[in-house]
């Protein structure tokens, strides 16, 4: 549950995804790079200094980047592109146990976002960045977490986030 418009600690295994026959196979990401990058003093001063948001779905990311601007112009019309919730807490276990928490925005994507997870509609998704060596996937970047309806680990669905979306 929420406290305000926080959630809980939100806590999942990077190695398990809680799916055997859907969503995205990712033994193939490094998990030690996952960690690092969590724990890194990039990421974590992103946590402290409230930069790392997050959007209602993967959609704005995709389509402006991981770090999307304030507006973008859409079929000549100028739009604001409304973060929903941001990171207030992050960090890692060496064997790869994840924690954060959230809090939603007083804001209309902020309103509908937490409203999706207050009603499990919807979970937390990791948006990440990574470069291939070997056939192995390393973060390279954190991005932030979205809310999705089809998270990949689900391990905490119903009040909490899971791993969905590393790009």
């Amino acid at each position: 549950m929420t406290t305000g418009r926080k959630t809980k600690a939100i806590t999942f295994d990077i190695k398990d995804r809680g799916r055997t026959y859907t969503g995205q196979d990712r033994s193939n990401v490094d998990v030690k790079s996952m960690i690092d990058k969590i724990n890194s003093k990039e990421t974590q001063e992103m946590v402290k200094t409230g930069s790392l948001i997050g959007y209602w779905g993967h959609q704005i990311r995709q389509r402006f980047g991981m770090f999307p601007p304030e507006t973008a112009i859409v079929d000549g019309k100028l739009i604001r592109l409304e973060a929903s919730a941001k990171t207030i807490e992050l960090s890692a276990t060496k064997d790869g146990l994840v924690t954060h928490r959230q809090e939603f925005f007083a804001n209309e994507a902020g309103e509908f976002a937490m409203k999706q997870y207050q009603a499990n509609a919807a979970a937390f998704s990791t948006a990440a960045r990574y470069k291939e060596q070997m056939g192995k996937l390393f973060t390279t970047l954190v991005g932030g977490f979205d809310l999705v309806w089809q998270p990949n680990f689900v391990a905490n669905a119903g009040d909490g986030q899971l791993f969905d979306g590393l790009f």
